[in-house]
């Protein structure tokens, strides 16, 4: 094998390997977003939970007194 053969093959190998790392690094990024998305609504959904929680104990409170009371 030449000298130039063995330039381009090597070449080849360089494009190949760019071009995978480009592919794992454009996926990495878009996991990243998809698990900072996941973060945020899991963020809300914990404070709606604990916003909403005391409001319905206090309800199932009430309507336990009442009917205790009748």
């Amino acid at each position: 094998m030449g000298l130039a053969e063995r330039q381009s093959n090597t070449q080849q190998q360089l494009d190949s390997l760019i071009e995978n790392v480009n592919r794992v690094l454009a996926r990495s990024a878009i996991l990243d977003d998809v698990l900072l998305e996941l973060r945020d609504s899991h963020e809300i959904h914990q404070r709606n939970f604990e916003e909403h929680q005391p409001r319905e104990l206090t309800k199932l409170l009430l309507l336990a007194l009442k009917v205790s009371q009748s």
